[in-house]
């Protein structure tokens, strides 16, 4: 799967999400990327600087899992795949919304997962993960996912 397009999945779950604390429009939403390099200088291009809302997206690298507990969303690259238990306990019920590339992710209590389907990019969603993170995914992002877990 090339970074760029990963990219744009990403940017695209982060603006079709809501989180509990929207009141009124945010001001930031901030993304960190665990173990991937690449893709955190692919979110530096300026195309990624807005989400919709005219919301700022600001992307960091998360070198270690104890820094993802401030953050809007987390992608976790499947370099960390043996710390992914671990990383999903310490969020439990944290409106972090996490996404991954990891195979089985969306099965293991991650949120969005992102595979390969022969030549195209699918993603599967875990509606019970992002329920319990009191999360709101678009119903339009909805109808392009496979669902996993109890659905609506």
């Amino acid at each position: 799967m090339e970074t760029d397009v990963k990219a744009v999945y990403v940017y695209n779950f982060i603006r079709f999400t809501e989180w509990p604390d929207e009141t009124s429009t945010p001001a930031e939403r901030k993304l960190l990327v665990l173990g991937n390099l690449t893709l955190l200088k692919t979110f530096k291009h300026d195309a990624f600087r807005l989400t919709a809302k005219n919301t700022s997206l600001y992307t960091h690298s998360c070198p270690t899992p104890a820094c993802i507990k401030e953050s809007h969303a987390l992608f976790i690259d499947r370099t960390k795949s043996s710390q992914l238990i671990k990383i999903l306990a310490s969020l439990k019920n944290r409106p972090v919304l996490t996404i991954s590339d990891i195979p089985g992710f969306a099965d293991k209590g991650g949120m969005i997962e992102l595979k390969r389907d022969q030549e195209h990019v699918i993603f599967r969603i875990n509606i019970e993960a992002i329920k319990q993170a009191n999360l709101y995914v678009s119903a339009q992002l909805l109808e392009l996912a496979e669902i996993t877990g109890k659905k609506p």
